[in-house]
């Protein structure tokens, strides 16, 4: 049962990292009663524990936190110091998780790691979320785009929307989420449905001749119902001072449904942490992210919108936190193909805004 549910590299077969903490939590006490009876500890625990325990630090955003991903909410700071306090094995966590589907970009201080896979199939699903080529980014010891997360168990009112596409920070398109959550039918579907797809995910991430970082996916979550395919760029510079990024519309074929009248809507969305304040530029050509050390970031795209909007973060103890989010948005209308191109830059200490009163 260990080596069913903890993947080649070290991940929990939910894909939930959240998931993940939890089995340490059980195993780690139990590899410590065979140890304090001097009995040498089955050698399927050891395995899955040595597995399991980088997937934690590769799962850490700069902030202490757990990335939220499919299911991920609220770190409990004290379970994660528990489980640390055992990790002996050192060395940098990986750069790609082949296994569950994440990938994880570090240059300087700045920290990306994205969720490129669909959902885990049937019963495990029932948690999970549609955030396929979603991503968060932590600088330094501050996190600052992520997704919504899951809420705590009191409000699992806002749990379907945790678990939909717009709750993340990848592209929607017609304000669909990417997987199906199993018996909608156009209903709304219950909480624990399972999730199926996006079809077809591909991905892959390269290192530069420069050092620099990239990861290229794609996937067909509104193929069948649109007739368009999604492929996400991210760029991540040598200094980590720059990601650049891509997202891509192609539908050869056309427009498929109801976005053939609708115009083929599309909408980025980053979600920005509690602490991070956004600014819209003068000429709302960008706007700049201040940290809370003062750090600041701008974000610039060619799409014809980009604007602020109010978002939500579900993962925190205390109940759901008002928010921000940057959303680009345009429409894919006659054409085949659209490339939305956008950057997120750190500015020059010198240019840095100051942060608020």
């Amino acid at each position: 049962e260990l080596g069913r549910q903890v993947m080649p590299d070290g991940s929990h077969i939910s894909r939930s990292p959240a998931a993940l903490v939890d089995l340490l939590l059980d195993l780690l006490p139990l590899r410590q009663c065979f140890m304090a009876r001097d009995r040498v500890p089955p050698k399927q625990l050891s395995d899955a524990i040595d597995r399991a325990m980088p997937m934690v630090r590769f799962f850490r955003l700069g902030d202490g936190t757990m990335v939220r991903f499919n299911g991920g909410g609220a770190t409990a700071t004290d379970s994660i110091a528990t489980v640390l306090a055992y990790d002996d094995t050192g060395g940098a966590p990986l750069r790609a998780a082949p296994n569950s589907g994440y990938a994880r970009m570090e240059r300087g201080s700045t920290l990306v790691v994205a969720d490129v896979a669909a959902a885990p199939a049937g019963a495990l699903s029932m948690k999970a979320h549609a955030g396929c080529l979603s991503f968060e980014v932590s600088s330094g010891e501050h996190a600052v785009i992520v997704n919504c997360g899951a809420p705590t168990p009191d409000h699992d009112d806002w749990r379907m929307f945790a678990r939909s596409t717009p709750a993340h920070s990848t592209l929607t398109f017609e304000e669909n989420s990417s997987a199906i959550f199993a018996g909608a039918n156009g209903s709304e579907a219950a909480l624990n449905a399972e999730l199926a797809g996006p079809p077809n995910v591909q991905a892959s991430l390269n290192e530069e001749a420069d050092q620099g970082l990239t990861l290229k996916a794609s996937h067909e979550g509104y193929a069948a119902r649109f007739g368009v395919r999604h492929t996400r760029r991210i760029r991540l510079t040598p200094d980590g001072l720059l990601i650049q990024g891509e997202d891509t519309l192609a539908a050869p074929k056309g427009l498929k449904g109801e976005a053939q009248t609708s115009g083929g809507g599309y909408a980025v969305h980053f979600h920005l942490h509690p602490d991070v304040l956004a600014q819209m530029a003068e000429d709302e050509g960008s706007v700049t992210l201040i940290l809370p050390n003062r750090e600041s970031w701008t974000v610039t795209a060619n799409t014809p919108t980009i604007a602020i909007e109010e978002s939500v973060f579900l993962a925190d103890e205390r109940g759901p936190r008002g928010s921000q989010q940057i959303v680009l948005q345009g429409g894919l209308e006659e054409e085949r193909a659209m490339q939305m191109v956008w950057t997120i830059e750190r500015l020059p200490e010198r240019a840095a805004t100051p942060a608020p009163a």
